[in-house]
């Protein structure tokens, strides 16, 4: 049976994750601007026109990253730590989980100044991630039996921490994983009931 799909362009195999997840380490080494079609086919070694087989344009391709870090980066991980019935233990393997690479954090660093700088196309997935993540947070303190209350104002103390380090690391203030680390160890101290 003939195959009915268009020909591949570019290195054999290179499927849409692959220019989705060179896009992801070019946003934390460089920010959204960093994000260029000739560059990243550089990165991944094929030609301009497989990133074109793959997306309409380069707003597509965001848009595509966008989805890829909400997904993993949220969504993947409340339904992982979902599976954890102690809340104490989710919130340890949260915290775990979320200070876990530089790579991922000054990813989520590019993706922050881009919303505060007013991108469009990532301001409102950035607030929308904010949002569950926020409300992730107060269910499991809710969970430890904290008020509405005490439980948003943990939360918040939570996300505020890591949104701190995201900066920070975005500044290179943290600038190795062994200084990550070392960071994490005092934060779980701080922030785990």
């Amino acid at each position: 049976m003939k195959d009915s799909s268009p020909p591949r362009r570019g290195r054999p195999g290179l499927e849409p994750i692959d220019w989705i997840e060179a896009s992801v380490g070019a946003l934390a080494e460089g920010g959204l601007a960093n994000l260029a079609v000739e560059p990243l086919a550089r990165r991944l070694g094929v030609t301009k026109g497989s990133f074109y087989h793959h997306f309409a344009s380069l707003d597509a391709l965001v848009a595509a990253v966008l989805v890829h870090w909400e997904e993993l980066g949220t969504d993947r991980v409340i339904a992982t730590l979902d599976t954890e019935p102690d809340p104490r233990a989710r919130l340890r393997a949260l915290v775990q989980l979320s200070w876990d690479r530089l790579d991922h954090l000054r990813a989520e660093s590019a993706l922050s100044a881009a919303a505060t700088a007013g991108d469009l196309r990532v301001a409102p997935v950035v607030a929308r991630v904010t949002d569950k993540r926020l409300a992730y947070l107060e269910r499991i303190h809710r969970a430890l039996g904290q008020t509405r209350v005490r439980a948003r104002q943990r939360a918040l103390h939570t996300l505020a921490a890591y949104l701190g380090t995201v900066a920070l690391v975005g500044t290179g203030a943290i600038a190795s994983e062994r200084e990550l680390r070392s960071f994490v160890r005092h934060l779980e101290a701080t922030l785990l009931p």
